[in-house]
């Protein structure tokens, strides 16, 4: 895998992990506003607001999201790290045996849930891990010869 491509994962892998700590702060006060943001924008509700009642639940509800979150885009960051440059089929197949399956669960939970916003960001960030892969995919058939 190409430097580029690499450095692009890496940084995914990094802002997930990062996205991952604003869920587990989202209740603090002046550290947790993008987290809130975030949660106006899943629910459509950014110009009045997500109205979202911060019981003891849904704090560790969404404290788990968060590290798990955050532990997703570490593993990732790692298995980019370690696997790009020598072994980028099983880096491939990685990414591809996780992601769509969490991006399938997600959705669905979205969708049940009216959130559709977080649609959007599970779209975005599906396609910022396999983007490496289909470009090049879209490489390799740019250099197969015409008839």
């Amino acid at each position: 895998m190409d430097t580029f491509w690499t450095t692009w994962l890496k940084a995914a892998s990094a802002i997930l992990a990062a996205f991952g700590v604003l869920f587990v702060v989202a209740d603090v006060p002046g550290i947790g506003l993008p987290a809130r943001i975030f949660y106006d924008f899943t629910f459509l509700k950014l110009f009045e607001g997500a109205n979202l009642q911060w019981t003891q639940s849904f704090l560790a509800a969404n404290g788990v999201l968060g590290a798990v979150t955050m532990a997703l885009g570490l593993l990732l960051y790692h298995a980019v790290t370690n696997l790009a440059a020598n072994h980028p089929d099983i880096l491939r197949r990685l990414i591809f045996g996780t992601m769509p399956a969490w991006y399938l669960v997600d959705q669905i939970a979205s969708l049940r849930s009216a959130a559709y916003g977080n649609m959007i960001s599970n779209t975005a960030i599906l396609l910022a891990f396999i983007a490496p892969f289909l470009a090049k995919q879209h490489q390799r058939l740019q250099q197969v010869p015409q008839r």
